[in-house]
């Protein structure tokens, strides 16, 4: 019975601790992060700065039009949107992270970084 055990919790321990990655591309800045879930194509941007600045994220694929996803809603606050990506195919989406400074100072922006996303449904 004792060996039984053992082997159980040997075999419990295994399973939990070879769990799959993240699936996810991650981008941050100072007062923004963002997350884009690679499987579905959920965009989250959070502000990450206690400071009268709103964050957003810019997105776009490939030959498409750049779309905005802002987050106005304050420190410690994320807002997400679900991409309207072509359902059962993968997509390249381009996308940053940026804190809108005021004028006359330029937004803080992250590089833009590149993923391929798959959706599902």
């Amino acid at each position: 019975m004792r060996r039984a055990l053992t082997a159980l919790a040997i075999t419990a321990a295994v399973l939990f601790a070879s769990a799959p990655p993240a699936m996810a591309g991650t981008l941050s800045v100072k007062g923004a992060s963002g997350e884009l879930n690679l499987w579905g194509g959920r965009l989250t941007v959070t502000d990450t700065a206690c400071d009268d600045d709103s964050v957003y994220a810019n997105w776009r694929t490939d030959f498409g039009e750049t779309i905005k996803l802002k987050n106005e809603i304050g420190c410690g606050f994320y807002k997400l949107e679900d991409l309207p990506l072509p359902p059962g195919k993968q997509t390249d989406v381009i996308w940053r992270v940026c804190v809108d400074k005021s004028w006359p100072t330029g937004d803080l922006c992250s590089g833009w970084k590149r993923e391929t996303v798959y959706n599902p449904s």
